[in-house]
């Protein structure tokens, strides 16, 4: 089971390499119960229940890569740590329905 949910967060991180893939995966769930995003997702990172009665929920990941060059025997080049983050927040209405993303 951690293997899984560690399988969809890669997933999660990967699908945010680009705008349309990410879009594309966020759309797939448009219209769904919330229900089934938790039990393929985890639970997520935040939720706020709105005035409304609607609740927004984020999933949120991130990585640390180093972007330097790799160095050789002619020249060093220092470790450059970046953090890369993806971010998903979801409107889900009352009746527990995935109304969008943001």
């Amino acid at each position: 089971m951690k293997y899984i949910k560690l399988l969809l967060l890669y997933v999660l991180v990967t699908a945010c390499a680009t705008t349309a893939a990410f879009e594309k995966t966020l759309d797939a769930w448009v219209g769904l119960h919330v229900d089934r995003l938790v039990l393929s997702w985890g639970p997520p990172s935040s939720s706020f229940k709105l005035s409304d009665g609607s609740t927004a929920i984020e999933y949120s990941s991130s990585r640390i890569r180093n972007t330097s060059p790799p160095s050789n025997s002619m020249q060093y080049y220092p470790p450059n740590y970046v953090t890369f983050w993806c971010k998903a927040r979801f409107m889900v209405s009352p009746e527990g329905l995935i109304k969008g993303w943001s």
